[in-house]
């Protein structure tokens, strides 16, 4: 009895016979006494590669080796599989592969990666593409990756770094080796310490990417990116610095001051950086009616006049003092002091001054302030204490006039000039405030009976004097009468009169 068996396009029938393989069948109809065969298998052959359990043992026989090619991969051999020109397979290194013969269509290519370590464009585009139908591609063996703008990948082999990538994708071989890929943000700076530990610069292809800058010492550098033509400004650079930077598609510029003589920053400089360098350098605001004097080292090196200064403070120590050159006023209050005749007074002085020569007086004086304070508190003791308190109430004005002349020569001796100094305010004890409103009231009580007693004196010289006059010149006497008469009518509300005017005054008289 014959069975038919059809075999397809894609289709090869393996006929056994004895546990041997007896032939092989192509694409056509066949039919087979089944009885004479142990076993019949239809194989499809789309992968090309064969693959079967009792393979090992039919690799001798003349029918295998008349179907099959024998493809023996190296240890660093990679097999393609093309069929129709598209890549259907990929086979691994060191091992073996038996391919079907007489398969239309079908190429074989062997790529050596000992010394490569990448894939090519065409090749990773045909195993990342989802359109590609790969088969038995091993993908763990084979990493893609895809670098970003503004990153580069660092290729690590063992371990070992023997290249860099740029931006764009590429795919690596993972036989037989270990092949690790780190990604770096080019915007970032390099720590030049761990790059020299790793020895990153011993590699031309990492070496390429990287540029070194170095300040000397003395010199401070402005590190610049340069794009499109326009500079931006990355970082500054302190005296004996040394930096890496990616130059990865950047063009970098660095411009180094000399700072040995000359540490101040000058003006476009500090205009155009002082967003970026604020905290970096020495700045001061001198206002109106203000000097600076800069301070190197504790030494005084300038003067600064109003406006904004800056200065570079790598390897030295730099200050800046600020003086006022306006009036100022200060006030010497609370002074507790004893008069030459042992009277305590509490005394409140307040004086106004400006600074003439600030150079001499910062060279003279630690503290300009304490300075005059303590100057007027002396001369104001010794002022008060030479006198006594009758003196000192009855002549502030001398007493001001002697501070002027005691504290002048000192202050103008440090550049200071004194303007207006006066005593404000004597403030007596309690005992001594009682004492003294006796004493006053005394005075003018013994002021009031004098003049009192003056006054009485000269009324009765002026009686004595119109006496004289009246007793020689009876006409005037008479008016005296009559003016006596009206002042005396006024007083009363009825006069009767008797014997006439003659009588009246008679009788007035009698009435005085």
């Amino acid at each position: 009895m014959f069975k038919k068996i059809v075999v397809g396009q894609n289709e090869r029938l393996i006929v056994v016979k004895d546990k041997r393989l007896n032939k092989v069948l192509s694409t056509g109809v066949h039919y087979l006494p089944i009885w004479q065969y142990d076993d019949v298998e239809l194989i499809g052959t789309a992968s090309v590669r064969f693959t079967h359990n009792s393979l090992e043992q039919w690799l001798k026989e003349p029918a295998f080796l008349q179907h099959f090619d024998k493809l023996e991969l190296g240890r660093f051999e990679v097999g393609l599989v093309y069929k129709h020109g598209q890549l259907c397979q990929l086979l691994n290194p060191a091992t073996t592969h038996y391919l079907w013969k007489n398969i239309d269509d079908i190429e074989v290519r062997t790529i050596n990666i000992e010394n490569s370590y990448y894939l090519e464009d065409e090749l990773l585009w045909q195993l990342t593409n989802k359109e590609q139908v790969v088969i038995n591609a091993n993908i763990s063996n084979v990493t893609t990756h895809k670098v970003n703008a503004g990153f580069v990948a660092l290729i690590y082999v063992d371990s070992q770094l023997i290249d860099l990538q740029g931006e764009g994708e590429f795919g690596v071989w993972q036989y037989q080796r270990k092949i690790e890929v780190v990604m770096m943000d080019t915007r970032k700076g390099l720590k030049l310490d761990y790059i020299l530990q790793e020895n990153w610069l011993e590699t031309p292809a990492v070496a390429e990417q990287i540029a070194l800058f170095k300040t000397q010492a003395q010199q401070v550098g402005l590190l610049y990116e340069v794009q499109h033509g326009q500079r931006r400004f990355n970082q500054l650079l302190a005296p004996n610095t040394e930096i890496a930077v990616w130059q990865q598609n950047k063009v970098w510029e660095l411009d180094l001051v000399d700072i040995r003589n000359d540490f101040r920053v000058p003006k476009p400089l500090l205009d155009s950086l002082r967003l970026y360098l604020s905290g970096q350098w020495l700045t001061t605001s001198i206002d109106q009616q203000h000097i600076g004097l800069l301070l190197q080292d504790g030494q005084l090196v300038s003067t600064l006049n109003t406006g904004l200064h800056a200065y570079w403070p790598f390897g030295r120590q730099l200050d800046i003092k600020q003086f006022d050159l306006r009036w100022q006023t200060v006030e010497v209050s609370g002074q507790e002091i004893l008069t030459k005749d042992r009277v305590s007074v509490r005394i409140n002085l307040n004086a106004n001054y400006r600074i003439l020569d600030a150079v001499t007086a910062f060279e003279s004086v630690n503290n300009v302030n304490e300075f005059i304070y303590r100057t007027l508190q002396l001369a104001l003791r010794e002022a008060i204490g030479t006198r006594n308190l009758d003196d000192l109430l009855m002549d502030k004005e001398q007493v001001n006039q002697l501070l002027v002349k005691q504290s002048v020569e000192h202050l103008s001796s440090i550049g200071i000039e004194l303007g207006q100094l006066g005593i404000k305010d004597i403030i007596l004890p309690g005992e001594m405030k009682e004492i003294l409103n006796q004493v006053v009231n005394a005075q003018k009580s013994a002021e009031a009976n004098s003049i009192k007693r003056r006054e009485e004196t000269a009324a009765t010289r002026s009686l004595q004097n119109t006496a004289k006059v009246m007793e020689g010149n009876p006409t005037l006497l008479r008016l005296k009468e009559l003016e006596s008469l009206e002042k005396v009518a006024e007083k009363i509300d009825q006069l009767n009169v008797y014997g006439g005017l003659e009588q009246v005054m008679n009788g007035l008289v009698k009435l005085k």
